[in-house]
């Protein structure tokens, strides 16, 4: 699979995330309104892990550090690796222009700590219903138009 296509579903996922953030669902969750999805990194990237999934591409989420911010507030951050790339959907909460990142895996600003499968029944389920990503709400997310 090419990253022109991987980069076509990550932006239309995006764009999903953000009409979520947006939605009467979200009033409860951290990232309610947030036009830079801050807070929404581990939802938004298990419905991108989940997205390219179903078009048959085999990629992880991944749980760690961006080492920019992390060096100013200490919280973890999530995105999605395909082959020897970074697919970064929430990377404008620390001042990225780009609402699609896509860097290769060896970026230093990127420190993994724990890879996740699609297949994982509970992603992350310490980060807490605010903030952390379930199969049934990234499929609400996918479903938006």
């Amino acid at each position: 699979m090419s990253l022109i296509k991987i980069y076509s579903i990550a932006k239309k996922v995006r764009k999903q995330c953000e009409v979520f953030a947006n939605s009467k669902e979200a009033r409860s969750k951290d990232y309610y309104e947030s036009k830079d999805l801050a807070c929404m990194c581990a939802v938004a990237s298990h419905a991108l892990l989940i997205a390219l999934k179903d078009r048959g591409i085999e990629a992880i989420m991944v749980r760690g550090k961006y080492k920019k911010h992390y060096e100013c507030y200490p919280t973890h951050h999530c995105w999605v690796e395909y082959r020897d790339s970074i697919i970064d959907i929430t990377a404008t909460q620390f001042e990225v222009s780009k609402k699609v990142q896509i860097v290769k895996s060896k970026n230093p600003n990127y420190i993994r700590m724990r890879r996740i499968r699609v297949s994982d029944r509970n992603p992350l389920r310490s980060w807490g219903i605010e903030q952390g990503p379930s199969h049934s709400l990234s499929r609400r997310i996918l479903n938006i138009n």
